[in-house]
């Protein structure tokens, strides 16, 4: 990509435990913040297709765990993530050499392999996540993640 194509926006990338807890809590902050930043400020934010996978697979456990219906927490996922673009593996994948070297986590790979293929395209990339201690911050800074 040539560098004068860069866009001077930000992107945000957000891992499946803040879109999971944005949708389990009540009065949720995370979700007041994504949806500040993506609907009113205009940020991009993005997400692996992996997150959708781990939602399926957990759905069904957190719908009995918070005594909700599987089809309402469905419907706050698909509303939270409106304005959110899932991206495919085959996107990014050229970034999960530098990315395994910058998580803890093997699980936690994907994310930051998504941000670090967002510095092409915007200035600022942040990476949404609780799991802090499984990313090594030294290392993403130096991708400007």
């Amino acid at each position: 990509m040539d560098p004068r194509e860069k866009e001077i926006e930000e992107a945000l990338v957000l891992d499946t435990n803040i879109i999971l807890a944005s949708i389990l809590k009540r009065g949720s902050y995370i979700r007041q913040v994504i949806v500040y930043l993506t609907d009113i400020l205009g940020v991009k934010a993005f997400t692996p297709e992996k997150t959708m996978q781990e939602i399926k697979e957990h759905l069904g456990e957190l719908a009995l765990k918070k005594k909700k219906p599987v089809d309402e927490l469905l419907v706050a996922i698909r509303i939270l993530l409106l304005n959110v673009e899932i991206v495919s593996r085959n996107i990014y994948e050229g970034y999960l050499g530098e990315a395994e070297e910058c998580v803890r986590d093997p699980g936690d790979i994907d994310f930051a392999a998504l941000a670090l293929s967002l510095t092409e395209k915007y200035d600022e990339v942040f990476l949404l996540t609780w799991n802090i201690s499984d990313y090594r911050s030294d290392c993403l800074e130096k991708y400007k993640v």
